[in-house]
């Protein structure tokens, strides 16, 4: 209920924060305690003062409310005339920086490195002339009003830390900062949720046939889980740690083994509830590991200095490339492979000595990586794609395939493309049997601003029917047909 003090200029408390409506004149402020008063430096009869716990303080354009917000990251509209509340909004997370758009219409509150734009009904409504009258008419009887209050939840979501999309239906999983796993059907319905933990899911990883889910947590325990076709709760095959952070999972394309990384060591387990510790080596380089697109028995490692090719079960090198990628402080991002296997795409990049950094893709042919000749050497030649189809790419996404998309299933007909993020924002197409002069790229459809951070889009992806999987706020959008119409005139010739 508002109290009135009087006395020109005496405030009970220190004043924390302060901002003032030139429409009326009036002085808004909040005191150290939180409570929000409203006074006049030229008709001092009365200060009227409500409490608010209010640690931010905006006035609008209008001089028809202002905006505060607490610890709790509540949001509470209140209007100017007496300071009675008339709308409040809750989202678990702390304000910054408050502000209120021109015409009154919208709140903008900054909250870590994400600026989220509200526009409540209420405010709509204030904004049209006709309307303000009876919409706040109802205020001038004081603290009744408040019995009114408008009120609207927001539920903050933990934070994606980790997808993995399933190969066979695109049913995908993520992993969250508070350790909840939940599994997704391709539709983005939920069939899973194993609660939080605590402790933040790093890394999960797919089989083949989706029969097993493997997860990573920061307290580098390593679980392999088991996925029952009658959607039962999960069940543990087994758990290791492995005392160091991990860096990738990966099962092998007949579920039997999976492969663990650290910065430094290389695990191969046997996926069965008593796992035998079938090859353990140590690495002086980073890799990043896919299985070996035509034979199952092998896996191909690559890193800054070189290309490995592997027998899984037993870690024994057949054949190494010094040449392809040799290049001091690449760092390898992201490894794509075509749909019919025939090339792998590398996406590095490449920090520099005044702590600025490039990034590089590559294209390497599947067939160069001849394991014949066990244990020698051989050099293989990585492909650069045209200098000017790099510079319109942010990020590569994913293969696809223009009757994949079509038909909305995988399909063997047809070239593979790659689809990417362009600098600007825009999903883009680049068919990789087209190079040099004719070179060239599809723009298709772009997001919107608030979905291009760096967070969301390191775990975005495009599967092979052409629907985007992007993490944001803690859920993942899908976006599905986006790649079936090309924006008309969205052919790039370079």
């Amino acid at each position: 209920m508002p109290v009135a003090h009087s006395g020109f200029g005496t405030f009970s408390n220190p004043v924390e924060l302060i901002c003032w409506d030139p429409n009326s004149g009036h002085v808004l402020g909040v005191y150290n305690d939180g409570n929000l008063f409203k006074w006049h430096p030229f008709n001092d009869k009365a200060t009227v003062v409500v409490p608010a716990d209010a640690t931010a303080l905006k006035c609008s354009p209008s001089g028809l409310f202002v905006v505060t917000s607490d610890d709790s990251g509540t949001l509470k509209i209140w209007t100017l005339e007496n300071l009675s509340l008339v709308y409040q909004l809750s989202y678990a997370s702390t304000v910054n920086d408050l502000a209120i758009s021109p015409d009154g219409k919208r709140v903008y509150d900054l909250r870590g490195a994400y600026c989220n734009i509200w526009e409540p009904n209420l405010l709509i409504r204030l904004a049209e002339p006709d309307d303000r009258g009876s919409e706040m008419s109802s205020t001038s009887s004081g603290s009744t009003h408040i019995s009114n209050v408008s009120e609207s939840i927001s539920e903050m979501h933990e934070p994606v830390e980790a997808l993995a999309i399933g190969r066979k239906t695109s049913m995908y999983c993520t992993g969250h900062r508070n350790g909840a796993l939940q599994i997704f059907e391709s539709s983005g319905k939920m069939i899973q949720y194993q609660g939080s933990t605590s402790l933040a899911i790093d890394h999960v990883a797919w089989s083949d046939e989706e029969n097993y889910l493997a997860v990573a947590d920061v307290e580098t325990r390593v679980c392999v889980k088991r996925v029952n076709e009658t959607l039962s709760p999960l069940t543990t095959v087994f758990e290791e740690r492995l005392g160091k952070s991990v860096q990738q999972l990966l099962f092998n394309k007949t579920e039997t083994l999976l492969l663990a990384t650290t910065e430094h060591t290389i695990n191969v387990w046997t996926v069965e509830e008593t796992p035998v510790l079938t090859a353990k080596s140590f690495a002086n380089e980073p890799y990043q590991w896919i299985n070996h697109p035509f034979n199952e028995a092998l896996v191909v490692a690559i890193g800054p200095e070189d290309i490995r090719v592997l027998v899984l079960v037993s870690s024994e090198k057949l054949t190494t490339s010094a040449a392809t990628t040799r290049l001091p402080g690449t760092h390898v991002k992201r490894i794509l492979v075509s749909g019919d296997g025939s090339r792998i795409f590398l996406y590095l990049s490449q920090a520099w000595h005044n702590s600025t950094q490039t990034n590089r893709l590559l294209l390497i042919n599947t067939a160069d990586l001849d394991v014949s000749g066990l244990g020698h050497a051989k050099s293989i030649t990585a492909l650069a794609l045209p200098e000017n189809i790099q510079n319109h790419i942010d990020r590569p996404l994913g293969f696809i395939r223009p009757s994949s998309v079509r038909n909305g299933r995988e399909s063997s007909l047809g070239d593979d493309q790659l689809t990417f993020l362009s600098t600007n924002g825009w999903l883009c197409t680049f068919s990789l049997d087209v190079a040099g002069n004719n070179a060239s790229f599809k723009r298709y459809f772009f997001l919107p601003q608030d979905w291009l951070n760096g967070e969301s889009l390191e775990l975005a992806q495009v599967t092979p029917v052409g629907t985007l999987f992007c993490p944001k706020d803690g859920e993942v959008g899908l976006i599905r047909n986006g790649f079936r119409n090309e924006w008309l005139g969205g052919t790039q010739s370079i």
